[in-house]
């Protein structure tokens, strides 16, 4: 798997974690995770993590890092603006369902090839929205 697909299928992760137990600021320990995704190494899950975070998509209250073991991320949820983007609708599924359940869906399934889609969606679209907002605010 490469670094992209991996990343997709950590977010899968945490969108879905943080999704079903929203509002509650939960604590991320992938290496305790029951549900973790096989094929994605601690240290892409914390970068996944941290990149969210640092876009805003989720909130992180700390990072606790051990001289020796996991990362585990405390107090993390999902911000206003990573909350409206799994509740918005996959063009995909055509109104059928929101990104969030529809992740929720796959991941219980096991699909999770159809959940690193979902993500690699979720994102384009955002950044994408992003990028026209900010041509938009600067006239262009």
């Amino acid at each position: 798997m490469d670094n992209i697909d991996g990343f997709n299928l950590a977010a899968a992760f945490v969108f879905n974690e943080l999704h079903s137990r929203f509002p509650q600021p939960i604590a991320l320990d992938y290496t305790r995770a029951s549900n973790r995704p096989d094929g994605v190494d601690q240290d892409l899950m914390n970068a996944t993590v941290e990149w969210l975070g640092a876009e805003g998509i989720i909130r992180i209250g700390e990072i606790v890092k051990a001289l020796t073991g996991p990362v585990i991320f405390t107090r993390v949820v999902l911000s206003n603006k990573g909350l409206q983007l799994l509740g918005a609708t996959p063009h995909t599924l055509k109104g059928k369902s929101s990104y969030g359940a529809a992740l929720r869906e796959e991941i219980g399934k096991g699909a999770l090839d159809a959940a690193k889609d979902l993500v690699k969606e979720l994102l384009t679209t955002a950044i994408a929205s992003g990028v026209a907002h900010a041509r938009t605010a600067i006239g262009l």
